[in-house]
């Protein structure tokens, strides 16, 4: 019974997204931004429906939609950006040649997402202008300091080098904590996406635990403009986010 749902959960999330696809390609151009914002929560709350994902929250709630702000939490799993989408409306940051991409392209436009040249990436200060520009233009972006997926159970080291933009803006930072649970309250590796596992493993491991318990936990609100530079930064939201890791269960 348990092979059958999870064969009943792929195949339906299979064609709720490629359905999706075709919205967008239908109507992107034709629709104005703030239905593109619902669109994707939408999107991240179905999606997470349709895998029986469960959500705990913890913490203070914010409001969904902010101004000037960098949601940051640590990475675990390929559901982690939709997560974020049901909790925030964030933009992330892509490749330039993204826009370049067949059927993709829409659907990374319609999240907002900020497009960097990847010939530049090491030129931090061409990078933190542009995102900073976009912080005090009143965008909120999503970041995964780690820059890389974990295990969920120990918090990798962060890179600072895109937090300066938030010292630049002098934007809000809402830290967030992500853990991935059993249904019988378990915490779990399954649902990761770390080092060799390819996507397809780690989607059909998910899967296979036919119903996933999620807490977000919001921690205080931090205003970068405080700190006198990135890696002060970085520093002090590793040592908020680990210490919550650290101590908190269901």
């Amino acid at each position: 019974m348990s092979t059958l749902i999870m064969l009943l959960r792929l195949v339906s999330l299979l064609i709720f997204n490629i359905f999706c696809v075709l919205l967008v390609i239908v109507f992107y151009y034709i629709l104005p931004n703030i239905v593109w914002i619902n669109f994707i929560r939408m999107w991240a709350f179905s999606n997470i429906k349709i895998i029986g994902i469960q959500i705990i929250d913890g913490g203070s709630q914010n409001p969904y939609i902010e101004k000037n702000a960098m949601v940051i939490a640590n990475h675990i799993s390929w559901l982690d950006i939709p997560i974020l989408y049901t909790k925030h409306s964030v933009s992330f940051i892509g490749r330039a040649e993204m826009k370049k991409w067949p059927l993709i392209s829409l659907l990374v436009k319609s999240g907002g997402t900020i497009f960097i040249n990847r010939e530049r990436k090491r030129d931090l200060v061409h990078i933190n202008k542009i995102v900073s520009t976009e912080l005090s233009k009143g965008a909120t972006i999503g970041l995964f300091p780690e820059g890389k997926t974990g295990n969920g159970l120990q918090l990798q080291a962060f890179k600072s080098s895109l937090l300066e933009s938030t010292i630049i803006a002098k934007s809000t930072i809402i830290p967030l904590v992500i853990q991935y649970y059993t249904l019988d309250g378990e915490l779990t590796t399954k649902t990761t996406y770390e080092g060799d596992t390819t996507l397809w493993q780690s989607i059909k491991n998910s899967l296979s635990l036919n119903g996933i318990l999620v807490k977000i936990t919001t921690l205080p609100r931090i205003n970068a403009g405080e700190f006198n530079n990135r890696d002060e930064l970085a520093r002090f939201l590793h040592q908020q986010i680990n210490n919550c890791l650290i101590g908190n269960n269901l």
